[in-house]
Formats: structure tokens, C-alpha cells, sequence
């Protein structure tokens, strides 16, 4: 994901630095042949580009306009220099636009393109307001000109889209060092810019592949099957690849996590050792005998043939294997695999053993039986996809209909339809229902991602909208949806209560399916958790995951939402979920795929209990997380896990503040007792000033450290909190204090 930077003011670049031609929007006008910029406007409908005032006084934008559905570009090709790389900084504004699944879009096309050109994560807002300055990254590779592309278009089934406006003003694409353009993409992924190196063979254009690790440090433990995770794009047609990993003293393989895989191993005189794997994404096992805080760097990389990648560091810190006691009535999940139980040689009882040391007591296994975790003292619960698919053949009158008339081509069913096309999602519910007391139903695309407004155009959802809206906005009605979905910018209410309407569809499918999942487990007598539950992943996206959450929470024992992409906005997002939700609520993470601050999983979790959750699910245990990651949920269970009942019984207490804008502040009071959360996820966390309302005499006990911090009088009303960058959220408990 892109980085949004906050709205404040950012010298940008003297213009003299600045590779692009009309950079001001101040010579000719859009569409003449000197303006500089290549329009490219969406066809069939009202749509212009002008030019109006820009973000600051004195500066000009560039305006993009769709009347109604469309997708519209401008864009200016730019003289680079070869094997460089280069950035993209501009302002946008999108508070005019409306739109299903619109993100504003700007790319730097040409070179090689790092990913991330879209920044669509504005989660819960739609449409964001005022300007923010978004920037993209690319590398040149052998090129001599890329292209900067500006403006938006939908890509849902059928008539995707924009409508409204969009505003760019001040960009500039120039030249950056590797070290800035790191900087954007602090979380390391296959977008990483250190990863892209020159073609093996440039005048082919051969581009084998690389590979690299995922996170910056592998944190291990002794006594702890170590997930390791490398991964890259690698092309498996080149000639004896292989991905060739250089293990430092201190760590050694034990095995690859797929069984079906081997690895050749061999001890190198230097004390490295040498593991050879096939050409894909490895995930592996490791010993360590590495002690906190010792660290080894190894190697990795892409080998072939006449060629070879050159080698990336692979950084190994040690860590303390953690041991907390679970809370009692907080929801810890970790979502694993069924192989996972491979890495503890397949004893279910050693696995349960050993997450439960780390806060953990439900297992989420995907499309798995979770009765011997039961047996083994752990919770256990079922996830799979649940999205609703049909076949349109067998079935064509349950299939969605999009906005332009025609069938759904990923074959969705129709939100409306109540026929036999959902019978094979009622029997799969029956069958895990033989196996498992909770049910996770994985359905983040279909439930409230903006996919599904543009799939409710079938003539008996129609008939089911005349009747909602007449119940509902009866002030709304006679507006056909085709209208003012066309044109949402100015059918705004419309538009509202048209998502309202297609999440209390949805909600009435979740409905059936909860109804059958529980009668279904009362007669299978199956019990892996201490109470029946089916609940249901939904994505953060947009506006419409504020319905979801509304309409979804009555008909589902929990609603897990996604908050993947930016840890900072669980806090925001938590905010405004929990209470839509009745305390059904539960935050679904993923620390080691899409995690910031990098490592630190502490504040989402803290956060999002803190904020009203019920619960937190650490997803995707076989796609990045590791000892590290777990060992941070551990810190946060240590925090609150002694305080639960206040902070789930307690009320929100007013009247905290600090010296740091960027901290968030968040108390909960339960009888004489408050816990607070100080969490902060800028650039640079440090030492917090933080101001207690109130004239009583309160102790302030670190949650962490289980120390008394401070001692609050009437005249002395505040303390003061250490933030570090990979430990940026802490929990305090004051405690009222007898005076005499």
C-alpha cells in the first residue's frame, strides 16, 4: 500500500528538480497540443479535465470529471536515466468523487514498477476528505522514459467506475537514492526496492527472478520451530534453478514446512551452512541457539545456470521464548494450517503446548478438524471460503446481474436469490458442523467489498429495494438504482441506503447459514469451543464495512474484521466498528504479512481490545508470522490480559492527554480502576508526557514490567512513557490510592 502521508504542509522540491513539463497546470490549456499532459478521458458521458485552485493558496490543480461512471486519465512521459530510481510526490484530493470501488491511481509506468500505486485504504471514509500528499516509487531498469499516470477507474464486474472529481496538484516525479525509496515501503514484501537488480541477460530481457525474506529480521527462539519464510519471484523455466540459503552459526535447518518438499543440506567449513531449495516461495523451520538479543546475518539467493542473483541478507535475532497464561475471556486466536502441526513432528499435543505459552487459546485451522486440538486443551475452529459462487449454468437465475444488464462473469450469486444455487454452502456449513463448534466463513470479497454493489441489478432485487426503501427512506423512493448508482456523487443518500439495503441482504443469507450451523452442531453433539459460534471475515473496506458490521452483527456470533494493511488505523477503525457490532467484535491481523510498525503486532492487539474488541485473530500463522510476531502478542496478552474485566466491562474515561499528537490515548475505568493505552505509531516513538484528569492520589503500575511507575498527588498529574519503534503501545493500570 502506498504511504499517505498526515495533511501538514511538505516543501516539496525545488521545481528545478522536477523531470515533469507543465508541472503547474499554468501553460495552455487540457487538451491543446502544448499542454504537456496526454488526456485520456472516459468515453460515452460527461467527463472533462480544467484547471482550478491547487492545495495552497497561489497553486493550480488538475481536475478530472466523470458525470457518471468512467475511468479518466492524464499522463506525461518522462526522459530518465537508465538503472535509476525515481519518485512520484502529489497532491490529491478526492472529496468530490463517489464511486464502488474507486481508488485514485497514480503509477510511475515503463521501468520496473513497484508495487503499490494505488492508495485505496481509505477505510471507513468515503470519500476521504482534504489533500493528501501520496507518493510512488520505480526503477527505471533499461529504460529511457517512464510514464506518470494519473486518475482512477473501477474494476468491479460490469460498469466499474468513478464518478465526481478528482484533484492533483504539484506533482513532480524525480530522482531518488535507493535509500529514500526504501523508506516509503517500510514493511518488506515483493514490492522491497533493494530487490530489484539487472536482468542476467539485458538485451533478452531474461528476468529469472530473485528472492529474499520476508520481514527484516527473523526472530528465533531456542527450543521453538522457527518459521522462516523466503520468498521472491522466480522463474522456475530457468535452467538448474534453485534458491540457495546460507544459514550463520546459531541457526540451523530442521525442515521445510511443505513435507513434500526436500531439501539438500550441507555444513560449510566457515561454520555457514548451505541449504539448497527448489525454485518457488520455501517456507522453512529453524533451530536456533541464538541468546536474546544475539544476532547472525546468512544469505539467500536465485541461482541458475550460467547466472545468479546477488546474495541478500537474512537477519536472525534471538528472542526469549515467551510463557503467559491465556485470558479467560478474551478471544486469542491463531490462524494455522493443517500441515502445521508437521513442524512439532506432528504431535498435536506439543503444538497446543506451545502456542498456549504464548497467549493463544483458540486455533483457527483452515478447512481442517480442530477436535484433537480440543482434546489437547486448546479451543478449536474451522475457517474456509465462504463466498458466494454459483454455477450459471446449472443455476442462471441466481446469478448477480451487474449494473450494465449483464450476468455476473465471476459467477456471484445474486444477493436476492433464496433458491437451491445456496444448497452446497448449506451442506459444507453441515459437514464442518460434525467437527467443529465455530465456524469462521471467509467471505472479506463478496460481503462488503464495493464488488457487491455493482451485482444488485437483478429484477427481483429490485423489487426487494422498492420495499426496503419504502420501509426504510420512504423519502429515497422512485429513484430507479441505475440512476443514482450511476451518478453516486449526486445521489449521495441514495446511495447510503442502497448499501444498507445490499448488507441486510447479505445478513439474511448469514442468517440461514448461523441458524443451520447451530442446529447442526446441537445434533452432531460436537463441541470445540465453549459455545457454538459461526462468524464470518469481512473486509475493511470502504464506507459500506460500516453497514456490514450494522447488519451483519445480529445474524453472526462474531464479525471479524480485516485490518491488514496499516496497524495505525486499528484504532480509528475499532472506534467506530465496536459499537456497531453489540460486542460481536473481533479484530482479525495479520503480523507477518502486512504489519506497521514492522514486528510490532502489540499495538493492534492492544488497540483493538482497548477500543472495544472482543478479541483479536492473528491470521495467516503459514504466511509470515514468526516466533517474533508470536512473542509480541505475547507482550500485549502479558498487558491485559490481568486487567480483561476492566477493560471489557469498563466505560471509556475522558480527559487524558500528552505532548505527542501522534500517541493515542485510550482509558477504560471499571469501578475505582482504569487501565490506559498509550500507543503511538509515528515515524519516531519516544518519551510521552502523559496527564491523568482528576485530584486523587493514583499509583501507575507498568503493565509489562508489573512496576510501579509513578505516584499521582494532586498537584503531580502526570508520567512519563518510553516508546521504542518495535514496542510502540503499553498498558498502565492506576489504581486509587488510600490517603492517611
Amino acid at each position: 500500500m502506498v504511504l499517505v502521508l498526515p495533511v501538514l504542509f511538505l516543501g516539496t522540491v525545488a521545481f528545478a528538480d522536477n523531470l515533469l513539463t507543465n508541472a503547474d497546470f499554468k501553460q495552455s490549456k487540457p487538451g491543446d497540443p502544448d499542454f504537456g499532459w496526454t488526456l485520456d478521458l472516459a468515453k460515452g458521458q460527461k467527463s472533462e479535465c480544467t484547471v482550478v485552485e491547487g492545495h495552497r493558496p497561489g497553486t493550480t490543480a488538475l481536475r478530472l470529471y466523470n458525470d457518471e461512471l468512467g475511468a479518466s486519465y492524464v499522463s506525461q512521459e518522462i526522459k530518465v536515466q537508465p538503472w535509476r530510481w525515481y519518485v512520484a510526490e502529489v497532491w490529491v484530493n478526492s472529496e468530490g468523487m463517489a464511486a464502488f470501488d474507486f481508488a485514485p491511481c497514480i503509477s510511475l509506468e515503463g521501468g520496473r514498477v513497484v508495487n503499490g500505486g494505488r492508495f485505496h485504504n481509505d477505510t471507513f471514509e468515503w470519500p476521504k476528505k482534504g489533500w493528501r500528499c501520496v507518493h510512488v516509487i520505480a526503477h527505471s531498469a533499461d529504460q529511457d522514459h517512464i510514464t506518470l499516470k494519473m486518475g482512477g477507474g473501477g474494476i468491479s464486474g460490469g460498469g466499474g467506475g468513478w464518478s465526481g472529481e478528482l484533484l492533483f496538484s504539484e506533482p513532480v516525479v524525480r530522482e531518488c537514492s535507493i535509500v529514500e525509496a526504501a523508506s516509503y515501503y517500510p514493511s518488506v514484501s515483493n514490492r522491497h526496492p533493494s530487490l530489484f537488480g539487472l536482468r542476467p541477460n539485458a538485451e533478452r530481457g531474461d528476468e529469472w527472478g530473485y528472492v529474499f525474506q520476508r520481514g527484516d529480521v527473523c526472530r528465533v527462539a531456542p527450543g521453538f520451530p522457527n518459521p522462516l519464510y523466503i520468498i521472491g519471484r522466480m522463474n522456475e523455466q530457468a535452467p538448474e534453478a534453485r534458491v540457495s540459503l546460507a544459514l550463520p552459526p546459531g541457526v540451523r535447518f530442521r525442515m521445510c514446512q511443505d513435507r513434500k518438499i526436500t531439501a539438500t543440506v550441507s555444513e560449510m567449513p566457515n561454520g555457514f551452512q548451505r541449504v539448497e531449495l527448489p525454485p518457488r516461495a520455501n517456507a522453512l523451520v529453524v533451530d536456533t541457539t541464538l541468546k536474546p538479543g544475539e544476532e547472525a546475518v546468512g544469505y539467500v539467493q536465485f541461482e541458475w545456470k550460467g547466472g545468479f542473483q546477488c546474495p541478500v541478507p537474512v537477519h536472525f535475532k534471538g528472542i526469549a521464548l515467551p510463557q503467559v497464561v491465556p485470558p479467560k475471556r478474551t478471544m486469542v486466536t491463531l490462524g494455522i494450517a493443517g500441515a502445521t502441526v508437521y513442524q512439532w513432528n506432528d504431535d498435536k499435543a506439543a503444538m497446543v503446548r506451545a502456542f498456549r505459552r504464548f497467549g493463544f487459546n483458540h486455533l483457527e485451522i483452515w478447512g481442517g478438524d480442530p477436535r484433537g486440538l480440543h482434546r489437547d486443551g486448546m479451543y478449536g475452529a474451522t475457517a474456509f471460503g465462504g463466498g458466494f459462487y454459483g454455477d450459471p449454468e446449472k443455476y442462471p437465475e441466481a446469478v448477480a446481474i451487474t449494473i450494465d444488464g449483464k450476468p455476473s462473469r465471476e459467477g456471484l450469486i445474486s444477493p436476492s436469490y433464496r433458491g437451491p444455487a445456496l444448497q452446497p454452502f448449506i451442506d459444507r456449513v453441515k459437514h464442518y458442523a460434525t467437527m467443529s463448534s465455530a465456524l469462521t466463513l471467509d467471505d472479506e470479497v463478496y460481503g462488503c467489498s464495493a464488488t457487491s454493489p455493482t451485482i444488485g441489478f437483478h429484477p427481483r432485487t429490485i423489487e426487494r429495494w422498492n420495499q426496503w426503501v419504502a420501509e426504510h427512506e420512504p423519502d429515497l423512493a422512485g429513484v430507479d438504482p441505475h440512476v443514482f448508482a450511476r451518478q453516486p456523487h449526486k445521489y449521495r443518500k441514495h446511495y447510503d441506503a442502497w448499501l444498507r439495503f445490499r448488507c441486510d441482504l447479505v445478513a439474511e443469507r448469514y442468517a440461514i447459514l448461523r441458524d443451520v450451523f447451530h442446529q447442526a452442531v446441537a445434533e452432531s453433539g460436537v463441541k470445540t469451543t465453549e459455545r457454538t459460534m459461526l462468524g464470518a471475515y469481512i473486509g475493511g473496506g470502504p464506507l459500506v464495512g460500516l453497514h456490514s458490521n450494522k447488519a451483519l452483527a445480529p445474524a453472526l456470533d462474531y464479525v471479524a474484521n480485516m485490518v491488514y494493511d496499516d496497524a495505525a488505523g486499528v484504532r480509528k477503525e475499532v472506534a467506530r466498528l465496536a459499537p456497531l457490532t453489540g460486542k460481536k467484535l473481533v479484530i482479525a491481523i495479520s503480523p507477518g504479512y502486512q504489519m506497521s510498525p514492522p514486528g510490532d503486532a502489540r499495538s493492534a492487539v492492544l488497540e483493538a481490545v482497548m477500543g472495544g474488541a472482543q478479541g483479536v485473530i492473528a491470521w495467516g500463522y503459514y504466511m509470515g508470522a514468526t516466533a517474533g510476531h508470536l512473542a509480541d502478542i505475547a507482550d500485549a496478552v502479558k498487558m491485559f490480559g490481568p486487567v480483561e474485566e476492566i477493560i471489557l466491562d469498563g466505560v471509556i474515561q475522558h480527559g487524558y492527554t500528552c505532548d505527542r499528537a501522534s500517541v493515542n490515548l485510550l482509558a477504560r475505568k471499571h469501578g475505582n480502576a482504569t487501565v490506559l493505552l498509550v500507543s503511538d505509531y509515528s515515524v519516531s516513538p519516544g518519551r510521552v508526557l502523559v496527564s491523568v484528569p482528576g485530584d486523587k492520589p493514583l499509583s501507575v503500575i507498568d503493565l509489562y514490567t508489573r512496576q510501579k511507575v509513578a505516584q499521582l498527588t494532586r498537584q503531580r498529574r502526570g508520567f512519563h512513557v518510553e516508546l521504542k519503534r518495535d514496542f510502540t503501545a503499553r498498558l498502565y493500570y492506576l489504581r486509587a490510592e488510600e490517603v492517611g
